[in-house]
């Protein structure tokens, strides 16, 4: 019977799930179309400006009195400058709601855009992820902060629109300890003192900790601001889930970088020594070819120890 329950289940499960779309679907096309129409009415206009502003408070008092609410200027606004951002209609995404696409219209940038919209699909963010992502600005990886001829990295920083604060975000693989809180604390403090300009709010840190098959979230404030944390600054920010989500994405992205580098280099070596094997390069070409090896070596080996490798020659494959 249990089976039997599951199968009913995901058909219905899935039933639902294709009339949200075929609805959804309707409402984007049906604000595609409306959007459309008014663009093409100002064109015709003499005087667009004011053709547009006018048509705009029309069209919005008489819908309004036969279709009721959701019809006012400002959102018939956002109906035209849908229709003028996507202007291919079979290119809208039914996955994405109304609502998202309304929160894409403030995103200028079209390459930006295009990610938001992949990124949303392909997580399933919510309006109010997909808000808050949008509302998050990258700001720089790898961020160096300098202090009495000391260097200090923090791994990604970005600022929230919404909040007005910086977010400082320090990523760790294995075991949380009291050092890493202490120095996200000292990031924390550094940023406050270097980089917060004017008008903005208290700067957050949060360390994304990897331990095991567990993701630790651990946030970081100032003493003073801590309730100013607690009842503004957590409506904003990412949930655990999606904090563990982009650890996993940056941890895949390290991975993936770090094979791609050691494959490139080891496929330069391998080239170097099959055309010196061969034996059909002249006693000076020869010898350019070891410097070369000579040469990534020293590079390889500096890259890696600057990432923190180890820096035994046992780890790296032999000259020829």
């Amino acid at each position: 019977m249990s089976i039997f329950y599951t199968e009913i289940a995901a058909i219905i499960t899935n039933g639902q799930k294709n009339t949200y779309k075929t609805i959804n679907k309707g409402v984007l096309e049906t604000y595609w179309l409306v959007g459309k129409h008014i663009v093409e009415e100002e064109q015709n206009g003499k005087n667009k400006a004011e053709y547009g502003k006018n048509i705009i408070g029309f069209l919005s008092e008489k819908l309004t009195q036969e279709f009721g609410k959701g019809y006012s200027e400002a959102s018939l606004r956002y109906i035209r400058q849908f229709y003028i951002i996507f202007p291919i209609c079979h290119a809208l995404r039914d996955e994405l709601s109304w609502t998202h696409y309304r929160f894409l219209l403030k995103v200028e940038n079209p390459k930006a855009r295009t990610f938001y919209i992949n990124e949303s699909i392909d997580n399933q963010w919510d309006t109010r992820s997909l808000e808050r992502q949008i509302n998050s600005f990258y700001v720089a990886r790898q961020k160096r902060l300098s202090a009495d001829n000391e260097h200090f990295y923090i791994d990604l920083v970005f600022y929230n629109y919404i909040l007005k604060c910086f977010v400082l975000i320090d990523l760790k693989m294995g075991k949380l300890t009291h050092q890493d809180i202490g120095q996200m604390d000292f990031y924390v403090r550094m940023w406050e003192d270097l980089c917060k300009t004017e008008g903005d709010n208290p700067t957050i840190g949060i360390i994304l900790c990897s331990e095991k098959n567990d993701i630790i979230v651990k946030y970081s404030v100032l003493e003073n601001n801590t309730q100013l944390f607690a009842s503004k600054y957590m409506l904003y920010l990412p949930t655990e889930t999606e904090l563990m989500n982009e650890l996993s994405r940056e941890k895949n992205f390290i991975e993936t970088e770090e094979n791609f580098k050691r494959i490139s280099y080891e496929e330069k070596l391998e080239k170097l020594r099959k055309e010196i094997s061969e034996g059909r390069l002249g006693e000076k070409e020869e010898l350019d070819r070891k410097r070369e090896i000579l040469e990534i070596r020293r590079k390889e080996r500096l890259r890696r120890y600057n990432e923190g490798f180890s820096r035994d020659d046992n780890d790296y494959p032999s000259l020829v």
